[in-house]
């Protein structure tokens, strides 16, 4: 299993470093854990990246865990219309 810290900040600032953390974890892990709880901040960029690493895993079969909610994560989505990805996706207490 791999984890991933998103931090407080998902933004085009931080999405090249984090779209090659997701791709090494997509390709050895079976399980992808995703922190969200801390975010505070996100953005078109941002949320687009995650839409596609949820879309890449599931066509993968890479099992994807959040842990934790987001406020601005969650209506980001639904903004977007891709409230469906994270619905799908496990959610699992922050302390796992």
């Amino acid at each position: 299993m791999t984890t991933i810290a998103l931090g407080d900040t998902l933004d085009i600032s931080c999405v090249s470093a984090l779209r090659d953390w997701l791709l090494v974890a997509l390709e050895e892990s079976r399980t992808l854990h995703l922190n969200v709880g801390d975010l505070e901040r996100v953005d078109t960029a941002g949320l687009q990246l995650l839409a596609a690493a949820l879309i890449d895993a599931r066509s993968r079969g890479v099992a994807v865990t959040l842990a934790g909610s987001s406020e601005v994560l969650e209506s980001g989505m639904r903004l977007l219309g891709l409230e469906d990805l994270l619905t799908a996706t496990e959610r699992v207490a922050v302390d796992q």
